[in-house]
């Protein structure tokens, strides 16, 4: 049996479609577990009926507290043999599951993975749906992963086997990217992953205000920071060490830009400089990726 575990906030507009298209798929042994994460819309409502629709379906409601509270509410909750996360605003082609599940099965492995569609209106992009197939072992998955190859390292397009999660639950600390760091530490538990680059999720974009980009665009580059670091401090003495190096690098320069958009951050932007030059002194063969931390720091003469 599949757990598929939806946080659900504020998501009354997609939400039917979204849990229709899992209830339809061609794999029907499934566990539905909607957390209604504080929902001040009617979502709860549309979950509590959804529950009396199909017994398949859990609603486990919770005072708002993240995404990342609500999926760690779903493992507890799970009892499936295999996990699935989904977004609440997305939807899955009717025979996502079946496919994975085909994929662990004939490759032995512990994660599948396949590509997806960007839908932005009336417009969708294929990423990337070329149709083969890569077995990989854990490290091949891991150097793709932090290198940022290959394949995204989002939740939503990925079947796990159970095992491979037991005692991994969220940071809820962290409130974007951490689907990144999750996925670090379930591909380092899995022995072998397979990735099949044939769309069957479809990643729906959502319009945003403005205001909000605004807002998010400092928390969204501390926490890319504060994933990467951990990644990098993980991955030491390893041979990722160089990549996860670069990939800290780029967030600490991403962060370093934001930085100027608030002169309070002038004590941040000092300890991004020394966090900048702590990991390139200890990693010298990184010292061609530098370029993209100088190309940020290049308007400020006094940033390095």
């Amino acid at each position: 049996m599949i757990s598929v575990i939806i946080p659900v906030y504020n998501a009354q507009k997609y939400l039917l479609e979204c849990v229709s298209s899992v209830r339809s798929q061609t794999y029907p042994d499934l566990q539905i577990i909607l957390i209604n994460d504080g929902s001040t819309d009617s979502s709860g409502a549309i979950c509590d009926t959804l529950t009396n629709e199909d017994c398949r379906i859990q609603i486990i409601h919770q005072p708002n507290r993240g995404v990342s509270a609500a999926r760690n509410a779903g493992l507890k909750a799970a009892t499936g043999d295999l996990i699935s996360f989904i977004d609440a605003d997305d939807t899955l082609d009717p025979d996502m599951y079946e496919y994975l599940i085909h994929l662990l099965e004939e490759y032995d492995a512990d994660i599948a993975h396949c590509a997806y569609r960007h839908i932005v209106g009336e417009e969708v992009r294929l990423i990337h749906d070329t149709k083969q197939i890569y077995p990989q072992t854990r490290e091949e998955a891991l150097e793709c992963l932090v290198g940022s190859r290959l394949f995204v390292g989002s939740l939503w397009n990925k079947l796990y086997r159970r095992e491979i999660l037991e005692g991994l639950l969220y940071d809820e600390n962290i409130k974007i990217n951490e689907d990144i760091l999750y996925n670090y530490f379930a591909f380092k538990n899995a022995r072998r992953s397979v990735f099949a680059d044939a769309a069957k999720y479809n990643y729906i974009a959502r319009k945003t205000s403005s205001a909000c980009f605004v807002t998010a665009d400092a928390r969204k580059a501390q926490d890319a920071c504060r994933v990467n670091a951990a990644i990098y401090e993980d991955a030491k003495g390893t041979a990722l060490q160089c990549s996860a190096a670069i990939r800290y690098l780029r967030a600490l320069s991403g962060y370093f830009r934001v930085s100027f958009a608030d002169r309070s951050m002038a004590a941040q932007r000092k300890d991004i400089r020394a966090s900048v030059w702590y990991v390139y002194r200890s990693n010298p063969n990184v010292n061609n990726k530098m370029y993209r931390w100088k190309n940020a720091c290049s308007k400020n003469k006094n940033c390095l």
